[in-house]
């Protein structure tokens, strides 16, 4: 067995009734926990960057023989636009990095990057290496001046996910932060400028995606 973090991200039509939506989204979960294979969790929260845009993330032992996003992926019910659901072999599993709406939790916000690469470099070790060491430059740093928390996780999605058009192979990268506005000052330093090198300079490296989000438990 192996875990997964299960991703959706629904783009909600302007006049959705969200607080119905999302008391529905809530209790189809729980009837699933009563019902069929457990959830180890279950968080979703709205990005930070739109009001529009619901992030779910769900924490499985293994990938589900059946899930309940798989539901929610289709158009309808105030739901305009849906990205997924997807699987993420997280390293390391059901993230700390995601948990940030718990008591104590050392991570406020996390920031989800999404990074898109031709279908061939699916899985390239060198990825994670290249990651690892972008984060390794960040812990190296005084974590309570710059608000990042230390919290990291990282991995490839299981299939190919469309980017720009084309299918693409998918690293996603989590790392936690005290809040958006830290994340955002700490790009304009000059720690910023001299470790992105790391990052920028993937091989392979097509396109990203980041948004920042503060999940929220509700299984």
């Amino acid at each position: 067995m192996a875990p997964v973090t299960e991703i959706l991200t629904l783009t909600l039509a302007p006049d959705t009734d969200q607080p119905t939506l999302l008391s529905s989204i809530e209790e189809t979960l729980r009837a699933w926990q009563q019902q069929h294979e457990p959830l180890l969790r279950a968080q979703h929260a709205f990005t930070h960057e739109d009001p529009l845009k619901l992030r779910l993330a769900h924490d499985w032992a293994d990938v589900p023989a059946s899930s309940p996003l798989s539901s929610l992926s289709s158009p309808g019910r105030g739901i305009a636009e849906a990205r997924g659901p997807y699987h993420v072999a997280f390293d390391p599993p059901q993230p700390r990095v995601l948990d940030t709406a718990s008591p104590g939790a050392a991570s406020r916000v996390t920031e989800m990057v999404h990074m898109y690469f031709p279908p061939a470099r699916r899985g390239a070790a060198d990825v994670g290496d290249a990651v690892a060491r972008f984060v390794a430059e960040l812990r190296a740093l005084d974590g309570r001046k710059i608000g990042f928390s230390g919290e990291a996780a990282w991995g490839w999605v299981a299939g190919l996910l469309e980017y720009k058009g084309e299918d693409h192979a998918v690293f996603v990268l989590c790392l936690g932060w005290q809040s958006v506005k830290a994340h955002v000052e700490f790009r304009d330093t000059e720690d910023f400028q001299r470790s992105i090198p790391i990052m920028r300079g993937i091989g392979g490296l097509k396109g990203s995606e980041m948004a920042h989000v503060s999940l929220r438990r509700v299984v």
